[in-house]
Parts: structure tokens; sequence; C-alpha cells
């Protein structure tokens, strides 16, 4: 016979593992809508909050029950399913990619990536960090004319410029010390989203293509889909597998690794 606090303990158990199992099983969904694509992100989250209920409710609630087991079973098969997913962006995984001993600075250069946020106006921050990375090649999002005007001191050093300033989070400022071959800004899928294209050319004279991108992302303020955000990352993806050159794609891709997109 269950008192009235086992009962309730019962009840929230069952609610938060059954959540939690159905946040995991959401994404399976093609649906492109906003509130199932959200739960592409949180996998970490998800699985170690997995872990802390299903440990709490066998630790503290007996209940041997056919319909428990089966609950706590989907919470456990949800939990090992967001570990396997996961595991490939851990040190548990192996590089997929071997480092360099010994770069050369002739074929190498070096890329600093920022969203400012654009209604942030600490500037003086940023132009201490970017001096301090002093990195070959600048990208900010977010930036507006306001921000345009307050970095327009790295034109000095970085005299390859594409300026695309807007007032809608979704401008972009790009500063390059290295050549720009052929730069250009783009509209892949939507006329208010910019994208940043061009070919780096190294100081040995190898070419890197880099591409500068800030999807909108599928949130209820900003779209109620993701299907714009997933069309672009496609249309570069597609774009870039028929390149020769080595390719760069940077920016708030507003997406995740183990996400269907990506």
């Amino acid at each position: 016979m269950l008192f009235k606090g086992e009962t309730i303990l019962k009840g929230l158990f069952t609610i938060a593992e059954l959540a939690l199992t159905t946040a995991t099983v959401l994404p399976f969904s093609r649906s492109a809508r906003w509130w199932i694509r959200t739960f592409d992100f949180p996998r970490t989250q998800l699985a170690l909050a997995g872990a802390l209920v299903l440990g709490a409710d066998v630790a503290l609630r007996r209940d041997g029950r056919p319909s428990a087991q089966l609950v706590r079973g989907g919470l456990l098969l949800s939990i090992l399913y967001q570990a396997y997913r996961i595991r490939p962006y851990t040190i548990l995984a192996g590089n997929e990619v071997q480092g360099a001993k010994k770069p050369r600075p002739e074929t190498t250069s070096s890329l600093l990536l920022a969203n400012v946020k654009m209604d942030n106006r600490n500037s003086a921050r940023l132009r201490e960090i970017i001096a301090e990375a002093d990195p070959d090649v600048i990208l900010i999002v977010e930036a507006d004319r306001w921000w345009e005007s307050e970095l327009a001191c790295f034109a000095e050093s970085h005299p390859f410029t594409v300026s695309r300033p807007q007032d809608n989070c979704y401008g972009m400022l790009l500063f390059s010390r290295l050549e720009l071959i052929q730069p250009e800004v783009r509209f892949l899928i939507e006329d208010d989203i910019p994208s940043i294209h061009a070919v780096v050319k190294l100081p040995g004279g190898n070419e890197v293509e880099i591409h500068c991108l800030h999807p909108r992302p599928p949130v209820p303020q900003e779209t109620a889909q993701s299907v714009e955000r997933d069309a672009e990352l496609i249309v570069v993806g597609k774009e870039t597998k028929r390149k020769q050159l080595p390719v760069i794609v940077m920016g708030d891709l507003n997406d995740v690794a183990w996400s269907r997109t990506q």
C-alpha cells in the first residue's frame, strides 16, 4: 500500500522519465518544426539528466511492477542512445584529422570568429581580443553599422574586407590580411540572410575556399521551422563537395554536429 508521499514521488519520477524519453524520441521525426528540432541540441544535457533521474529512481523508489520497469527501460535506452550520438565528439573517440606536427607559416592561417550579439556595445573588449589573437582572418556576425564603425580600425591591418552590416542580427563583417580572391556576398535562401564566400590566398600561394554563414535558427521568435537553416547548410555542403580546393565553413551555424543536416 502506497502512502501519499510515495504516490507523489512515483508520479514525479514517472513524469520525468517519460519527458526525457520523449525528448530523445522527438528528433527521430523528419519534421522541421522548431519545437521538435530544438531537441537536436541538448543531447549532453538530456543524457546527464536521464542518468540522474534514473539513478535517483532506482535508489529511492522500490517499484518492481512491469509498468515501472518499462518506463525505466525506455529511459535507459534513451540515455544509451544519447551517449552513442555524443561519443564521436568526446575524448572517447579517436581524432578524424591528424594535427600538424610542424606547421609552416607559408601554408597556414589563423581565423577568429565572433558573434557580437548585435545589441552588445562592448566593442573595446572585442578589439582587445582580436589584437591579442592577431588572426589572419576575422569574421564578425550580428554586425550592424555601429559595429562596422567600431571595428573599422582593422581595415588597416586587414585590408581585404567584405562588409554587409544589417540591423536584423544577420549582418557580417570579414577582415583579412591575406588576399581574398573573388569575394562575394550571397543570399542563398532568404533575401535578408547574407553569407560571404571567397578564396583565401595563403602566403605560400596555396588557396583555401571559405564560406561564412549565419542561417536563421529554428526558434519561435525567428521562424517556426528549420527549413531555411537546413536548406542553407545543405546548399553549401553540396557546393563544397564538388570543389577541388580545401574548404572552411565558418560562422554561427545555429546547428549541432549530430543533427540530420550536418
